[in-house]
């Protein structure tokens, strides 16, 4: 395929086995192994300029291979196994914990507790940067509680956020 990248100036050609598509905040990607890393890749399919199918090369569908288990620990599209999994909570504004509990996060999104004024919910899997991306967006609605690492750098984030939009 012909692929361009965000992180790229040009475009690059290179062999996908392609194993699953996945919709994710309003955007198509394809799950492939790439021949050339020798291991799984993320591909937006909007970013995809060109495909054609190879005749003397092949692949089989690993047989065992689960889309659904493949993703689960995870709360989007960005795979890092190296992100180890972690048990995170957070406690979340009264205005938008309904948001949450009709629309879970993560499969394994508990709530457990509950008062007039927040929510706390909890989450087992691997909070890579697509995770800490959705926790900025729902902005002071949402508080990190555990575990203290993703706290410090949700802290950082919004330190380094204030220093944008500091008055001089």
């Amino acid at each position: 395929m012909t692929y361009h990248s965000y992180w790229r100036n040009k475009s690059s050609n290179f062999d996908v086995e392609p194993y699953c598509i996945k919709l994710f905040k309003q955007r198509w990607y394809v799950l492939g192994r790439s021949s050339y890393l020798n291991k799984m890749m993320i591909y937006a399919l909007d970013r995809i300029q060109e495909l054609w199918t190879l005749d003397d090369k092949y692949f089989n569908l690993e047989s065992d291979f689960d889309a659904d288990n493949f993703f689960c620990d995870y709360f989007g599209v960005m795979i890092d196994h190296n992100t180890p999994k972690e048990h995170i909570k957070l406690k979340v504004a009264i205005s938008q914990a309904n948001y949450l509990r009709s629309l879970p996060l993560h499969k394994s999104q508990t709530e457990t507790y509950q008062s007039e004024n927040f929510s706390i919910f909890e989450y087992n899997m691997r909070p890579t940067s697509d995770f800490h991306q959705e926790i900025m967006w729902h902005g002071e609605t949402i508080e990190v509680i555990e575990p203290k690492w993703l706290r410090e750098e949700i802290i950082s984030k919004i330190n380094e956020l204030n220093n944008i939009y500091k008055i001089k």
